[in-house]
């Protein structure tokens, strides 16, 4: 059974990001998602950390996969 997601676009913000990084322990995933800065080559802004369980990122990987497919099914 799936949840119903609403979203309350007035409450949302958007952010591009051009780097992410994954940190794992026992319990939680982190995934920080971030700009490289123009102004200082290396130097990344992290602008949003995503703190989840371990089997919620595995829910979140299946997704991914389900959805992006494997390259070459999509390029052919």
């Amino acid at each position: 059974m799936s949840d119903k997601v609403q979203a309350d676009r007035s409450q949302m913000t958007q952010t591009y990001c051009n780097v992410m990084s994954i940190v794992r322990s026992e319990e939680e995933v982190l995934l920080e998602f971030g700009m490289r800065r123009v102004d200082e080559p290396g130097v990344v802004d992290v602008l949003q950390r995503i703190v989840m369980s371990v089997p919620h990122a595995y829910r979140v990987r299946d997704a991914l996969m389900r959805n992006l497919g494997r390259p070459e099914d999509i390029m052919g």
